[in-house]
């Protein structure tokens, strides 16, 4: 399901069914209105309400908002059951080949992850708890240990990415990108459902998948109306599905490109000492995504069966096609900020750069701070790095080999002299089961410390390993709820699940062929020696 971030980077509160989700960092105001595709404010935050600190001895204090009896009562029962679940495991014998610190590091990795999928607690809280949980097990003797991993590079990397992200929103020049592109691609049907993947692919690269999808959604209802092509039975959900599928495709391609992609990166740099590089990553990514977008367009072509018919050029907005300066200042920060990542990265750090360009946006007046505290999610930061608390701690104590080694003992013949590729398949089709049902950042943060340990036994290079488990999660196009990008389609109310599943099936099987090709012939020609 990707932070970015989330599939977020996801991993936080599902968007709402019944209308397209505000972009993050938008300002306040109407959300986009589906029926007129008309566009919505949340560009532009010069008209931006200031908080109001009324929160003052003797002043008004703003309402206090209250969750619904009935909605906290489930929140409580879902967190006692957590609760006595986790009792209950502590209170088993430990295993003879397991420390008690690693069989306590297992119990509150499934407790965490629990919360997490029952969402019985805010995501961020869950993240938080992580660290309390450490230090309650005895995991952990020293605080600063058991929160240590809150700060490592990777979690500076969401945090600036989130920052650079809600500039380039802010200033309008993602939506001005992605109607220039369109623009190209308006001869005929099949050039522009092409199109239309080819931009959302190339934008979601580099900035988050979610806010490309919400840009993006507008842009191609409006595309729909003027080629008289809204509410066809084949054409509509062939070309917002294309959205979909172009951005869960493209978040892959870069580290920057979705929050699974940082969390794998933490894992390797941060408990396995394994060094990944931007432009090492993009050597071996990126190749797939250049290679995932014909077939996308192929594969939703042929599933809604997509006539060929002549067009007119699409008809944009003429304004869109005029970048002011700030547009052109933001721009011009993202570029220097993905050079960086690709030249220093090894240097710098990921998290280093990204907070360096983040601070760029503050300083050329792109963003506000009163503005930017109010509207990035905070929250998805903590998210991640509680997933890489938890995967420090799960190496350290040996629990996650604890775990890859009874995973081995149930593959055929007890994982004796399997061949690589079929341990690849097996590896992969679990991700992509689980990514279809929880976020993508959560799959890897669960999964990652599994297979990255099963690499080693199966003496798997680890750094690929990571790449694919990244890589795999991005692969959610069955479920409506497997990615950000599918639930923002889905609120258009111009695709209903089944069209996913016609689609997203052939999909996700060619995505797979493409992925176990691409580690089998295409990775060991580009990196000799993998």
């Amino acid at each position: 399901m990707s932070e970015e971030e989330g599939k977020g980077p996801t991993g936080g509160d599902r968007p709402p069914m019944d209308r397209v989700p505000a972009l993050p960092g938008a300002p306040p105001g109407p959300d986009i209105d589906i029926e007129s595709g008309a566009r919505s404010n949340v560009r532009r935050h010069e008209d931006t309400e200031r908080f109001d600190l009324r929160r003052i001895p003797g002043g008004d204090r703003a309402p206090v908002r209250r969750l619904p009896s009935g909605q906290n009562l489930r929140r409580l029962r879902k967190l006692f059951f957590g609760i006595a679940f986790l009792a209950i495991y502590l209170l088993l014998p430990t295993p003879r080949d397991l420390s008690v610190e690693g069989k306590n590091a297992i119990g509150l990795f499934l407790f965490i992850v629990y919360l997490w999928v029952t969402e019985a607690l805010p995501l961020p809280v869950t993240a938080l708890l992580a660290g309390v949980g450490f230090l309650a097990l005895g995991i952990r003797d020293d605080p600063n240990e058991a929160f240590e991993p809150y700060a490592q590079d990777a979690f500076f990397f969401i945090l600036g990415s989130l920052i650079l992200a809600d500039g380039i929103t802010k200033s309008g020049a993602d939506e001005v990108l992605a109607h220039r592109m369109l623009s190209v691609f308006g001869r005929n049907t099949h050039t522009l459902l092409f199109g239309i993947v080819a931009s959302s692919a190339i934008l979601a690269a580099f900035l988050s998948d979610h806010v490309i999808a919400a840009i993006m959604l507008p842009i191609v209802l409006g595309i729909l109306r003027n080629t008289g092509f809204k509410g066809d039975p084949k054409m509509a959900p062939a070309f917002l599905i294309a959205v979909a599928f172009g951005t869960n495709i493209a978040g892959l391609a870069t580290p920057s490109g979705g929050s699974r992609n940082a969390v794998a990166l933490g894992y390797l740099r941060d408990i396995y000492d394994v060094q990944v590089s931007y432009l090492d990553w993009m050597v071996l990514a990126a190749p797939l995504t250049l290679v995932l977008i014909p077939v996308t367009y192929i594969v939703i072509a042929l599933a809604f069966r997509v006539p060929f018919k002549r067009l007119e050029r699409a008809k944009v907005d003429p304004g869109a096609y005029r970048f002011t300066q700030p547009q052109w200042a933001a721009i011009a920060i993202l570029a220097f900020t993905v050079v960086l990542w690709v030249l220093g990265s090894e240097r710098f750090g990921l998290g280093a750069i990204a907070i360096l360009g983040a601070v760029l946006m503050f300083v050329f007046g792109i963003l506000d701070w009163e503005d930017t505290r109010s509207t990035i999610p905070w929250g998805v930061a903590f998210v991640y790095g509680a997933a890489l608390a938890m995967g420090r701690v799960l190496k350290e104590t040996l629990a996650a080999e604890w775990l890859a080694q009874h995973a081995f003992l149930l593959l055929p013949g007890q994982g004796a002299g399997i061949d690589i590729l079929w341990l690849l398949i097996i590896i992969i089709v679990v991700i992509v089961i689980m990514t279809n049902f929880l976020s993508d950042g959560a799959t890897v943060a669960v999964i990652a410390p599994i297979t990255l340990s099963l690499a080693i036994l199966a003496e798997f290079d680890v750094a690929s390993m990571g790449i694919i488990t990244a890589i795999a999660s991005a692969f959610a196009f069955i479920l409506v709820i497997g990615t950000p990008p599918n639930l923002i389609i889905y609120a258009s109310g111009a695709v209903r699940p089944k069209d996913f599943a016609k689609a997203g099936i052939p999909m996700t099987i060619a995505a797979l062929v493409v992925l176990v090709i691409a580690v089998q012939w295409l990775w060991p020609m580009l990196v000799p020696g993998l």
